[in-house]
This record gives C-alpha cells, sequence and structure tokens, in this order.
C-alpha cells in the first residue's frame, strides 16, 4: 500500500502551479494592454468632439462676418466705428479696415477709386485667437452709364454706334431685272441654285 502512495505523492509534487488558471503577471499584462486600447480609443473620442466643437466656432465666425458685411455694404460701407463686439455674441467681436486698392478701373477724372474692404471676425479658444477674415471691393465716386458708341467702342473694337442708322444696316435693293416680252414686263429676281424665279406683272 506504501508503495503505491509514494509514486502518486511524487507525481502531485511535479505538477506544475499554473496548470489551474492565470499568473499575476499574465494578469498584469493583459490589463496593462486593454488600458491602453482605452486610453487611445478615449483620445479619439476627444480628438472628435473638439473637431466638431471648432468647426461649429468656425461657422459661427463666418455667419457673423457675412451678416456684417452685408450691414455695411446696406450703408455703402461708410462706418463710423472699425471695430466693435457682437452683441449676441460676446465672444467674438470684429476689426474692419479700408484702403486704396490699386487697379487699372481707377480713373482720377471721373473721380472713380477702388477701395478694398477686409473684415476680421475674432474669438478666442482653448487660450487661441482664431479669426475669420472677408475681403470685398467698394467703388467711391459716382458711375454713370456710357453712351452706345461708348460702349461700341468698348466691346465692337472700334468707333460707332450700337444703333447704326439704315443706310449702315439695310442693305441696298436690288437692281430689277426685267424684259418686255410682248408688252407684258418680266421681272427676273433672286437666282437660287443657278434657276431663276420671276414674276410677271402687266404693263
Amino acid at each position: 500500500m506504501l508503495s503505491i502512495l509514494i509514486p502518486l505523492l511524487g507525481k502531485q509534487k511535479l505538477k506544475k502551479p499554473n496548470d489551474d488558471g492565470f499568473s499575476l503577471l499574465e494578469v498584469i499584462v493583459a490589463l496593462a494592454i486593454m488600458a491602453m486600447g482605452f486610453i487611445t480609443v478615449l483620445q479619439l473620442f476627444s480628438g472628435s468632439i473638439r473637431s466638431v466643437s471648432l468647426s461649429e466656432q468656425y461657422l459661427k465666425g463666418t455667419t457673423l462676418a457675412h451678416s456684417k458685411l452685408g450691414e455695411l455694404e446696406v450703408n455703402n460701407y461708410s462706418a463710423s466705428e472699425f471695430e466693435g463686439i457682437f452683441p449676441d455674441e460676446k465672444n467674438y467681436q470684429w476689426q474692419l479696415e479700408i484702403s486704396p486698392y490699386t487697379s487699372p478701373l481707377n480713373n482720377k477724372e471721373d473721380n472713380i477709386q477702388l477701395s478694398e474692404v477686409t473684415l476680421n471676425v475674432l474669438w478666442k479658444d482653448a487660450g487661441k485667437i482664431r479669426d475669420i477674415e472677408l475681403s470685398t471691393l467698394k467703388v467711391d465716386g459716382v458711375l454713370h452709364p456710357g453712351t452706345d458708341s461708348l460702349l461700341a467702342q468698348s466691346f465692337g473694337g472700334g468707333p460707332g454706334s450700337i444703333r447704326a442708322s439704315e443706310t449702315e444696316t439695310t442693305p441696298p435693293p436690288a437692281p430689277e431685272n426685267y424684259q418686255v416680252i410682248s408688252g407684258v414686263k418680266v421681272y427676273f429676281k433672286g437666282n437660287i441654285s443657278g434657276a431663276f424665279s420671276t414674276h410677271v406683272s402687266g404693263n
């Protein structure tokens, strides 16, 4: 009986301790991998939320800039103030700059000068200054419609009036070709593919 128990005890001593479950090291490594994956997913989610928030800010800034520029256009860009804060959006402020614009269309004789209107909308976001800039051109002076002859010279490449006289636009009448045959005038009009069409009238 004793000889039978000794081999059994020997087999139990040779049994590895990790055959029944995970070791502490394996559990720690698994938790570390899970933590790294969770942090990565959390960073991606946080970045997505940040991108959406930033897009909303730029959209709001662009809307406010277009609204302010439309207000200036109604007043012919004659502003008494060149900076301010939007009443409904205290975090957003605007700055206006009007400067001469160099262009071949400028004409000192007619007192025509182009000006560049630049509007900046600024706001703070996480300690950073962000901005939207819109620009347009305005005309200083009075524009008068050009005459027909001036338009013809501008678009037609030469002098003359768009409303040309009848002698210039209407071709002269073709000479009447007829022969008197037996006391009857026979008119020959038009040559279509080598054939004449005739009109007969009495004398």
